[in-house]
């Protein structure tokens, strides 16, 4: 199956094509908040660098955040706007998810830390699901500031099981950790490749592990998960 994933959330941004038993290929933008136009154009590029006409997209996957407000809506609107006008089912994709996925082995619980800057991160907790290719997510996402983050692990994190730390928020997570006394389980930040924010190939390929398990979202009721209100922007 041909699947088309875009993701605008954080500081990786574009598109991606993963193709079952070829593997996936990927256009990247640096930088938050990609315009519209930027998006399509990577989607464009990446189509014609692949020799691949958007009606061959069989399946389109986007990240629905949380994130970069602008960046969402960017994404979402551009993968609504493909997937109505080719006729093909869209899936959404917890940009979270998407960004613990890589770091996801087993034994280890992941806390995919999104950059969401006023000094918090976007968090949730995940580990392997050995009976599909998802994480298994652990906890609700939430916006914890980094000051209550060693006290929202202890609620949250399953007693006895390491921790590892994964996305763009990774590296502020373990610092602000090391400095509170609530939390005194042993903590391993991701491969260095791990310490980004969603790439637009892991959307892609769990938007095809959840479409062959969920079936396709309705357009319409696709939203972009925010988690707070957008506040200037």
């Amino acid at each position: 199956m041909l699947v088309l994933g875009i993701e605008a959330s954080g500081g990786i941004s574009g598109a991606a094509i993963s193709i079952e038993g070829r593997g996936t290929s990927a256009v990247e933008l640096a930088g938050r908040g990609r315009h519209a136009r930027s998006v399509s154009d990577a989607v464009a590029a990446l189509l014609g660098s692949l020799d691949l006409s958007p009606g061959e997209v069989e399946l389109i996957a986007v990240g629905r955040g949380p994130g970069s407000f602008t960046g969402l809506r960017v994404a979402m609107g551009v993968a609504k706007g493909f997937a109505l006008g080719q006729g093909a089912p869209i899936v959404g994709v917890s940009s979270l998810a998407a960004m613990a996925a890589p770091a996801c082995v087993e034994g280890s619980v992941v806390l995919a830390a999104g950059d969401a800057r006023r000094n918090e991160i976007y968090g949730a907790l995940y580990s392997p699901d050995p009976s599909a290719s998802l994480p298994l997510p652990l906890s609700e996402e939430a916006a914890i500031p980094m000051a209550h983050l060693g006290r929202w692990l202890a609620d949250h994190l399953p007693r006895d099981l390491p921790l590892t730390i994964a996305g763009d928020g990774a590296e502020r997570a373990a610092s602000a950790l090391l400095a509170q006394d609530d939390f005194e389980a042993p903590v391993h930040l991701a491969a260095p490749e791990g310490r980004v924010s969603a790439s637009p190939g892991s959307v892609a390929r769990l938007g095809l592990a959840r479409f062959l398990i969920d079936g396709p979202d309705d357009p319409e009721a696709l939203d972009p998960v925010y988690i707070r209100p957008a506040v200037g922007v």
